[in-house]
């Protein structure tokens, strides 16, 4: 993968979302989830997924707060929220956009080693409506160390 590379065509057998949403219905309860998807990250300089923090043509302030849907139940980001399972330097850009617009669910693992834990609970933190989920399942040498995380969407 190089930078300008639109990863959307490159996958045959999943939908990629890149600062975009899809609706998906669940036959099984009759309801349409609304999940919403971005690969940025303010934390890395030099890394592809890098955008830069704030507010300004081409931040990830700016991309975030103009396309993550007012109405989502899922936000899945590269990037943590500023204070949830991130190791200390997750997004305050993110986490504020968060709290503005509840979402039932934001999922992430950029931060390895902001999951601590083998399923022990420390991987989610529940903080008003919004469920925070470190979905990483490697650690900071890429070896995958932890399972897959379960979620169930009330």
């Amino acid at each position: 993968w190089t930078r300008g590379t639109d990863l959307r065509n490159l996958f045959t057998n999943a939908r990629y979302l890149q600062d975009e949403s899809v609706e998906i219905f669940l036959s099984n309860n009759r309801k349409t989830l609304k999940i919403y998807g971005s690969p940025w990250q303010p934390q890395f300089e030099g890394f592809l997924t890098y955008k830069k923090p704030g507010p300004g043509k081409g931040h990830i302030k700016d991309l975030w707060e103009s396309s993550i849907p007012e109405s989502v139940d899922i936000v899945a980001t590269h990037s943590p929220p500023k204070g949830h399972l991130d190791a200390g330097i997750g997004s305050e850009d993110l986490l504020d956009l968060l709290e503005s617009v509840q979402p039932k669910l934001n999922c992430f693992g950029h931060i390895h080693k902001g999951r601590q834990g083998k399923m022990s609970g420390a991987q989610r933190i529940q903080d008003g409506r919004t469920l925070y989920v470190n979905g990483a399942i490697v650690n900071d040498d890429l070896e995958p160390i932890w399972d897959p995380v379960l979620v169930e969407i009330p």
